[in-house]
C-alpha cells in the first residue's frame, strides 16, 4: 500500500508477523462485499470518504481524536473537489 503499511489476508503472512519481535503492527479485521458495480456506484454518489493512506494515522499512539481529524480531512477534500 505504501512504505511501512501493508495489506494481507493470507494466514501465513499474519502468523509470521505475530511471531516476529520488535516490529510495530496493528491488525484490523472485517469484511465488506459488493455486487458487481455497486462499489463504483457508491463512490460516484459520494457514499465513501476516501483519503490517501496515512501510516502515521494508522500507528498513532493516541487515537482519541483520530476519527474527527480524518472526517475533517475528508470533508475538506470533498469540498475542494466539488
Amino acid at each position: 500500500m505504501r512504505p511501512g503499511l501493508y495489506l494481507s489476508m493470507h494466514p501465513d503472512n499474519l502468523r509470521g508477523l505475530l511471531e516476529s519481535s520488535g516490529r510495530r503492527y496493528r491488525l484490523y479485521a472485517g469484511f465488506a462485499g459488493w455486487a458487481p458495480g455497486q462499489l463504483q456506484g457508491e463512490l460516484l454518489r459520494a457514499g465513501w470518504l476516501v483519503l490517501p493512506a496515512d501510516t502515521d494515522a494508522v500507528f498513532r499512539e493516541d487515537t482519541s481524536g483520530l476519527w474527527k481529524e480524518l472526517l475533517d480531512r475528508a470533508s475538506g477534500l470533498r469540498t475542494h473537489h466539488r
